[in-house]
């Protein structure tokens, strides 16, 4: 049971390591247990049982971790969803998982009209109390004796549904454990590690740092407030954080500030992983100058399988253009479109499977997708000699540019930073003149768009990469819209900025 080896089984040894964090003031392993037992008995008040389905609204915060934990603990299937979703993705989510309640906090204040219960959650830290509804919650001291195993599903987490409906990800208590497993032993956290958790933990990328960083008896610390790069150095600094994962967005920010600034702030980071989007090696090297006491990892995965690749970029310094190799259980392959096993050195998509990785999704059978026990991911890569990872991209972001056939990462990766260019993404576009089918075109945020041209973009795309490869239109834009996990929403970027 995950619950048990995340918390229970630190309680035996030292009933008063920290666990969670608020400023100077943190609860004990044995604090978390006491308020997720008041919680579990209070949502066994309200008839639920192993098995059912329960709504998470809950922004990143401390009632999020303990509420999780709580359902955990019942075997309970928790539904997180992101705390800025619409009426209609909620109430097609209650629909589409039969969920018996809401859990929320008052942050995510509910105004629809919704079909089933809904519950806030308030977490009184200081007096160690949790509230449900304002009612606070009685101490229970006897133990609750759910029998739940590896195999019983801890999770369902949507998709963004960003094409479609989303998919709910079926992720069992095992798989849980493994993914989080797998980040702590390959990425060597220790029992002093201390978490700061700033991506969204209703998606796979925050929330596996969570039991990743419980597993070892580290302590988390939750960024709050307006997400900024100043904001996130000032914690890191007070707080004394060890280890934080960030998608590239924010670490190109990072990038932009003056160098002694950000040196001065991260001196006791030693674990620094990035995720969900391509970074290139140059950026990577650059990093590197500034997290000087800090190892750097690149992951590659999905939420149907958490850090399937794991990248230690000190380690492999000739490898930075992967996304590294094979975490612990996890077999891989890569695959033509019939289906056939390809050599080493050969690109095509990337098939996963291992005790991470899931096995269906909620009420979806997609044939497509798994195969004689395999994951088809759908993105596409190759494999090298060494068992290192190359990523290419996703095939529907595929750009088809007069039978040239590449990947809008591949771009990216290439051309690196750009000087006078706060960011950018690459995505193909309709060939306005119909003959090449598609064209490749840069979408770029200048760092001062009053007097930025295209002309040093067009000269460092000609020195980088091929002909094909060039974009044919460079598209000044106010900004790049992101998905709720942090990646760059390159289908919405043509949809708002390139007037076919």
């Amino acid at each position: 049971m995950l619950y048990e080896k995340l918390i229970l089984s630190k309680i035996k040894n030292n009933s008063d390591l920290p666990c969670l964090w608020l400023e100077n003031d943190y609860l004990s392993y044995e604090n978390i247990n006491n308020i997720c037992l008041n919680l579990s008995n209070e949502l066994l008040s309200l008839n639920l049982s192993k098995g059912d389905r329960v709504i998470l609204l809950i922004k990143n915060s401390p009632e999020y971790i303990i509420t999780f934990l709580s359902l955990l603990k019942l075997g309970v299937i928790a539904v997180p969803i992101d705390h800025n979703s619409s009426q209609d993705r909620i109430n097609y989510l209650i629909e589409n998982t039969n969920a018996k309640i809401i859990l929320y906090k008052i942050d995510n204040k509910i105004e629809y009209d919704i079909s089933i219960p809904k519950y806030e959650i308030k977490l009184d830290f200081l007096e160690k109390q949790i509230f449900l509804d304002n009612k606070k919650l009685a101490q229970k001291n006897s133990e609750i004796n759910i029998e739940i195993t590896e195999e019983d599903t801890a999770v369902i987490m949507f998709s963004s549904g960003s094409s479609g409906r989303p998919k709910g990800v079926i992720l069992k208590h095992r798989n849980l454990f493994q993914s989080a497993s797998n980040v702590s032993s390959v990425m060597n956290f220790s029992d002093k590690h201390k978490e700061l958790v700033i991506n969204p933990m209703c998606h796979s990328g925050g929330w596996q740092r969570i039991p990743a960083t419980l597993i070892v008896n580290g302590s988390i610390h939750i960024y709050d407030g307006l997400l900024s790069t100043i904001g996130i150095l000032e914690d890191i600094k007070k707080y004394e954080i060890t280890g934080f994962f960030s998608t590239p967005p924010i670490l190109r920010a990072l990038l932009n500030i003056k160098k002694d600034t950000v040196c001065e702030n991260v001196k006791s980071i030693k674990i620094l992983e990035i995720g969900s989007a391509s970074f290139s090696e140059v950026e990577i090297e650059n990093l590197q100058k500034i997290f000087k006491n800090a190892n750097i990892f690149i992951h590659y995965g999905l939420t149907e399988s958490s850090r399937a690749f794991i990248l230690d970029t000190n380690k492999y310094p000739n490898k930075l253009k992967t996304v590294g190799k094979e975490s612990p259980t996890v077999k891989s392959q890569i695959v033509d479109e019939n289906f056939n096993f390809l050599p080493k050195n050969n690109s095509g998509q990337i098939i996963i499977k291992g005790n991470q990785t899931t096995e269906n999704y909620w009420n979806l059978y997609e044939e497509e997708k798994f195969r004689d026990g395999w994951l088809l991911t759908g993105d596409y890569g190759v494999i090298d000699d060494d068992g290192f990872l190359t990523y290419l991209g996703r095939k529907d972001d595929m750009i088809n540019f007069g039978g040239f056939h590449f990947f809008p990462d591949e771009v990216e990766k290439e051309l690196g930073p750009i000087e006078g260019v706060k960011k950018y993404t690459i995505s193909g576009v309709k060939d306005l003149k119909g003959v090449m089918g598609q064209v490749p075109a840069a979408f770029v945020v200048p760092e001062d768009p009053d007097n930025w041209t295209q002309k040093n973009f067009i000269i460092n795309a000609k020195k980088s990469l091929p002909s094909h490869m060039i974009p044919r239109h460079v598209i000044q834009v106010p900004d790049l819209p992101l998905t709720s996990s942090g990646k760059v929403d390159r289908k919405n970027t043509v949809l708002l900025y390139y007037k076919q």
